[in-house]
Formats: structure tokens, sequence, C-alpha cells
């Protein structure tokens, strides 16, 4: 993955060229740059970021089901997210739309399973779950395909562009989850080497760990049952190639999206009045120019190739106890998109 820079508390920023890597805000952190803002990366976590002039990055290949972690970004001018094109890679791809409907019929299987089931399943219970989870991951007892390694294999074992960097981690994201934990797996802190039990204890520390699906259904407790669930009901192989930002937007110029991105919470485009019309030239998701161009002012938001906005009103209430940070600042007037 993308190397990780990290903003805690309050921090001040002059880039002078391309951030190579994901910003990542913690615990309300707030990044003040002076200037442009160029990101070869996604941003995300929880807290603000201004920037005085424009700022353009990536999505993120995972969504977080933690309602905290929120990023409100505001910019003095233009801002430029970018996805990797990943739904059209992928149904290029010779065999993956078969591997897709498998793994994407297992996916649809289990959601219907879990919801019979609210309370954490009993060891009778468990069996119910095995066949989708085979479909879904990597297991040393498999009777049925497993797909979404199929179309890891597919994609290739050294991905070099950009499309295939983002979906060899979204898909090994979701096989690692479904999957049976590693054997000898050891928690960082120094403690159990039992894998189930080591993956229970590195989910609690937050971190995205293998085989967490299995070992919450055969240890876990009823609070982890839970969170499996909504991670669960959060999957989708539908989408699977779109990226991602979770939070609030502000921009005084125009907003610009495209290449399969989706903006998780909202929107808000305050342009200059009487601003000139410029030409915004259009990359593919190697950043390769298209050919293709389309006219901007101050104020337009342009939304291509796949690219949506879904407006989350959870994210906007107020909380007059913590008015300061998240994206509750733009709460008052939205540009929302439904």
């Amino acid at each position: 993955g993308n190397p990780i820079v990290t903003i805690q508390g309050e921090q001040y920023a002059t880039p002078t060229g391309v951030i190579n890597g994901d910003i990542v805000l913690e615990q309300g952190a707030t990044l003040y740059v002076e200037g442009d803002l160029e990101i070869n990366g996604s941003v995300k976590g929880d807290g603000t970021l201004y920037v005085t002039g424009k700022t353009s990055f990536k999505g993120d290949s995972t969504v977080s089901t933690d309602v905290e972690q929120q990023v409100s970004l505001y910019s003095q001018d233009d801002v430029t997210l970018t996805g990797f094109d990943g739904s059209d890679f992928l149904s290029s791809l010779s065999g993956a739309q078969t591997h897709l409907g498998i793994a994407g019929q297992a996916l649809s299987e289990l959601k219907s399973l879990i919801a019979t089931h609210e309370l954490l399943p009993d060891s009778a219970q468990r069996d119910e779950f095995w066949l989708d989870l085979q479909a879904l991951g990597v297991h040393t007892q498999d009777s049925r395909e497993q797909s979404i390694y199929e179309l890891r294999q597919i994609i290739g074992p050294n991905p070099s562009s950009p499309s295939e960097i983002f979906l060899a981690q979204r898909l090994n994201d979701l096989e690692a989850f479904f999957s049976s934990p590693a054997d000898g797996v050891i928690n960082t802190g120094g403690g159990t080497t039992d894998p189930e039990a080591a993956a229970i204890q590195q989910f609690e520390e937050g971190i995205w760990t293998r085989g967490l699906f299995a070992a919450v259904l055969f240890q876990g407790t009823q609070e982890h049952w839970e969170q499996v669930q909504n991670l669960v009901a959060q999957a989708s192989l539908d989408r699977l190639g779109t990226a991602y930002f979770q939070g609030a937007v502000y921009t005084e110029g125009y907003f610009f999206a495209n290449n399969d991105v989706t903006i998780l919470g909202g929107l808000l485009v305050n342009g200059v009045s009487g601003d000139e019309a410029r030409p915004v030239q259009l990359l593919d998701a190697n950043g390769n120019p298209t050919g293709e161009s389309v006219e901007l002012r101050s104020g337009d938001v342009y939304l291509g190739k796949n690219s949506r906005i879904t407006y989350v009103e959870e994210l906007f209430n107020q909380d007059e106890a913590n008015v300061s940070s998240g994206p509750q600042l733009l709460e008052a007037s939205l540009w929302m998109g439904r």
C-alpha cells in the first residue's frame, strides 16, 4: 500500500511538491496547508484539513464503519478527487465476471444468513456459514471455488498500474476478512499465538487482520459479532472498483471528481461570482490524457465516469459538545447528491 503520513494535533505545512502517500488525520487532528496540496494518495481519518490553494487527491480502497472516521476538507481553490477506474478495468479482464458472479451470490447468501442470526451463532449453527465462506476466502478444506482468490490471480502476482494495484488491495482485504486466520499469528503486543484469539486481539487494537469473520464465529463475543455483522452488511461487489472519500468537502473553486470515485458525506461549493471558465483536461486512471476536456468555473460540480456523492445525513447532525471538528462544520448548507 501507499506510505502513511500521520497527522496528530495541530500542524502547519507548505508543500513544495507532490506528497506520495495517504494522509491520515488522527483523533480530531487539524492540518493547515499554505498553497496548493497535491496528494498521490488518499485523505482519511478523523480531523480537518485547511488548504489556501488547490487540492487534489485520490479515493481510498476501504470504507470505515466508524462514524467518527470522517474528514472535513476546506479548500480556497479548486478540488480534484480521482479514482482508479476499477470497474471498467475489472470488466475488461477475461473470466472476471464468472468469479464475480460466484462471489456475489455467496456474499448475498451470507448476508441473508447473518440476518437470521442476531445472536452469535453457537457451535451447532456454525456449519451453516461454511460454504459461503469457502467461496469468499481461503480455507484448508475447500469444496467450493475460491472466487475472490481467483479474481486476484487474474490480475496477476505483480500489479503495476494504479487500477491493478487498487483492485488487488480491495480483493486482498476482502479475501483476508473471509479466510481462515493464518497459522502462527502473533499479536503485536506479545499476546496469544492462537490464530483466532490473536485475530480478535488485533481487531480490538484497530488492526485489520486475516480471518476475522471465522475468528469471531468461533471465539468472539456478542459485541464482536455485531461489529462483524456491520462489516458484512457494508461489503459489496457491485462497485468493487469504486474508490471513496469519507467526510465533507467545502471549496470556493470548482469540484471535479472522475474515474469511479464516491464521496460518502457531503459537498458545499461556494464559487466566486463572475469567475471565467477554464479547461480541465480529463485523464485516465493512469494519469494519461484522454484527449478530452471540460470547461469549469468556480462553483461548478463535475462528476465524471461513474463518480457520485452519497449524502450521509448522520454525519451532519449538530453535536454541541464538539462543534469545531469533523464534517459538522458543514451542516448548515450542503450540496447533496441523492
